[in-house]
């Protein structure tokens, strides 16, 4: 290109031409991008280790090949996500199933297309001095949890599953925020919140399950079938834009699958976000996170994948203790149509 008959205008026209397509390069790219559909995601919480799917999902282009652009949202809470979807106001969410739940019984026009947790992270958590092994550990102490939080209506049905009077355990409520203080300065013999992201806040604090930390597991003492979180849309986008949904759901697995397999470039793509975020501690909730994906539904039919049986028995847990005041057909909460 550059031999001995190239004076120096020449040169400088063929740099011209080149910067020329390299701009009109750019300007095509910014025109594709310009074309995209615009679409919202609510988060249920600040954004971390555990939507690092997500945040793949985004960065990698797989809804941007589906002809989307995904705006993620940090969250504030099932309950506000489920406003906010019901409302028109966002375009999906993510939710727990019980808030979900009772959200539609209410009247929200909601319903679930795929899992985010497909395994519930509830968990009871002990310094390993407190001596608690099993719910039965429990009598005669003091367990603090969220005061509004689901695990508070869903406590006492957690202990008589166990054969535990919940009478005979003192239940501490206070602010979400009070929790891990509570548990440092051991305001509360145990504790009760999400093994995702306690258990890495925890660890990032000294504690370790195994050693100096007791985590129990609900879904390991009779609650395996409760129905985790998952993607809410509603039911005005599933009539009208039902192609929308088709092209958001598929992109979301594509992300989970990829980031199972590159957790550390998964993380990336949260921090490029919000760097101000803790990587050691993402990490591992994004390992976790991940993890209760992989459940025996997800290995059986697809990641995403939700059973009738869970819900059922979701719904049958919380009428029970007199959250919900009627049953509703469960299909009517959610749908596995969407999932590739």
């Amino acid at each position: 290109m550059w031999g001995p008959d190239v004076n120096r205008r020449e040169a400088l026209q063929m740099l011209g031409s080149l910067g020329l397509g390299i701009a009109g390069l750019g300007w095509r790219n910014a025109e594709a991008a310009a074309q995209l559909q615009k679409v919202s995601l609510r988060l249920d919480f600040l954004p971390s280790g555990e939507y690092c799917g997500y945040f793949t999902a985004k960065e990698k282009g797989f809804w941007a090949r589906n002809g989307l652009d995904v705006e993620i949202k940090a969250g504030s809470g099932s309950l506000e996500s489920c406003k906010l979807v019901a409302l028109g106001r966002e375009d999906f969410g993510i939710a727990d199933a019980s808030t979900m739940m009772k959200s539609r019984i209410d009247g929200m026009p909601l319903k679930m297309i795929g899992t985010h947790l497909a395994q519930h992270p509830v968990s009871i958590f002990a310094k390993a001095e407190k001596g608690i092994r099993s719910p039965l550990d429990l009598v005669g102490k003091s367990v603090g949890m969220g005061a509004t939080a689901a695990a508070r209506s869903l406590f006492p049905a957690f202990m008589k599953a166990n054969g535990v009077d919940p009478a005979k355990v003192e239940m501490k409520f206070m602010a979400s925020g009070a929790l891990l203080a509570a548990f440092l300065e051991n305001k509360a013999d145990a504790l009760v919140s999400y093994l995702v992201p306690w258990q890495a806040l925890l660890e990032a604090r000294g504690y370790e399950e195994g050693k100096n930390l007791v985590i129990m597991r609900w879904m390991d003492h009779g609650f395996r079938n409760l129905a985790g979180a998952g993607f809410i849309v509603s039911e005005e986008t599933l009539a009208k834009r039902r192609d929308l949904v088709r092209r958001f759901i598929p992109p979301i697995y594509q992300g989970v699958r990829y980031a199972l397999e590159n957790q550390a470039e998964g993380v990336g793509y949260v921090h490029k976000y919000y760097p101000e975020r803790d990587r050691p501690v993402d990490l591992k909730i994004c390992g976790a996170s991940l993890q209760l994906q992989l459940t025996e539904e997800a290995r059986q039919q697809k990641l995403g994948w939700m059973s009738r049986e869970k819900w059922e028995w979701t719904q049958n847990v919380w009428y029970d203790v007199g959250e919900i005041k009627k049953k509703l057909p469960v299909e009517e909460y959610f749908t596995n149509e969407f999932l590739a």
